[in-house]
Order: C-alpha cells, then structure tokens, then sequence
C-alpha cells in the first residue's frame, strides 16, 4: 500500500500499482500521439515492468479501452469547453490531487467510470501543460504528476480493484458506453470543485 506519509506508491511494485502505472504513462503517450503531440519519454519512471505476458496483455487491452472511453468523453462538446476554460492558465499539480482527494476520497461508491475520469482528468492537464513549459521542465512535471496519480489510485482504489477481479475487470463487467456516462458525470464533478480551487488561490 501506499506510505502513510507521501503520496509515492510504495505498492507500485505490486500488480495494482504496476498495472496502473503502465497503463497510466501509455495512455499519455498514445493520447499525446494521437493529437499529433510528441510524447515525452517515460520510460525513466522508477517501475519494474512486468514479464508475465497475461499481465502485458491486461496492460494492453486496459489502456485500449481506457481510450475507446476517452474518445467517447471527447465527444460531449460542453465538458470539452468547460476544460478548455477550466486551464486556462498552468495546471497545478497539488491542486490536481487535492480535487481527486475531494470527489473520490470517499471509496464507498467507486465504479469504474471515477476511476476512468482521473486518467482522462489527468491525460486533459498533461495536454494542457505543454504549452506552459519547456522540453524538460513537462517531462519532470508530468513524471511528479503521474507518481502522485498512481499513489492516489493505489492508495484509494487498490482494494476495490482488487475485490472486482483486478484491472481485466473493467474489460470483462464494463461496456463503453455505460462506463463513459458516468465519466462524464465524475469529470463534470471534478471540473467544478477544481474551479472553487481555483478561485480560492487567486
């Protein structure tokens, strides 16, 4: 589990941890690519990549679907306006965790579709940021936004993964487009508080 002190995982060497932060930094790349962004390196990310070929196979067919997710989310035009406005300025990373510890601090009512809206949450701000920050200062900045991201879910997320089966679940139990609705709920909650949080540091 996650140190009680920080918010690096101390679990990502467990397969939780490990999944999610090989699906995290491929759901990035691929998303960056996919807008014809070039997608800093990675790879330096302190992780032990799984052998196991099934757990490669979940770590590749998870993030397919996370992106088939997120290409329906980008379809709902008035969610795509408010975060266009809602970063207008550089996102910040403590502001970030401090929005997902609000709307999904509570673990009692988890569902794939909150845990789906913080990486795409996450994908938006990385998009966001390249235009606030040189080559190396985005690739550090994504680096400490996507430990602390990885923390969070294991830390937060980790036992409920576990009791649905672990990530192939939401391959096996979830189709898109119900797991895409409640995205779009959770991102519009997360897009809400994350403006109070703003405003309040202004």
């Amino acid at each position: 589990m996650a140190d009680a002190g920080g918010d690096r995982p101390t679990d990502t060497g467990g397969t939780i941890g490990r999944i999610c932060l090989q699906v995290l930094k491929d759901y990035i790349t691929k998303g960056l690519e996919q807008k014809n962004i070039n997608a800093p390196n990675l790879e330096e990310l302190e992780t032990e990549p799984s052998s196991d070929p099934d757990e490669q196979q979940i770590v590749h067919d998870v993030g397919m679907r996370l992106r088939e997710i997120g290409d329906k989310v980008q379809e709902d035009e008035t969610l795509q306006r408010q975060l266009d406005c809602l970063f207008e300025s550089m996102p910040k990373i403590d502001t970030i965790m401090t929005v997902a510890k609000v709307i999904f601090g509570d673990t009692k009512d988890l569902n794939w579709g909150r845990i789906v809206a913080v990486f795409y949450f996450t994908l938006e701000a990385v998009i966001r940021a390249i235009k606030y920050l040189s080559k190396e200062g985005l690739l550090k900045w994504i680096k400490d936004l996507v430990v602390q991201v990885t923390a969070f879910v294991v830390r937060h997320f980790s036992n409920w993964i576990a009791s649905q089966g672990g990530w192939s679940s939401i391959l096996e139990n979830y189709g898109t487009s119900s797991t895409t609705f409640v995205t779009v709920l959770a991102m519009s909650a997360i897009v809400g508080i994350y403006i109070i949080y703003m405003s309040r540091t202004k």
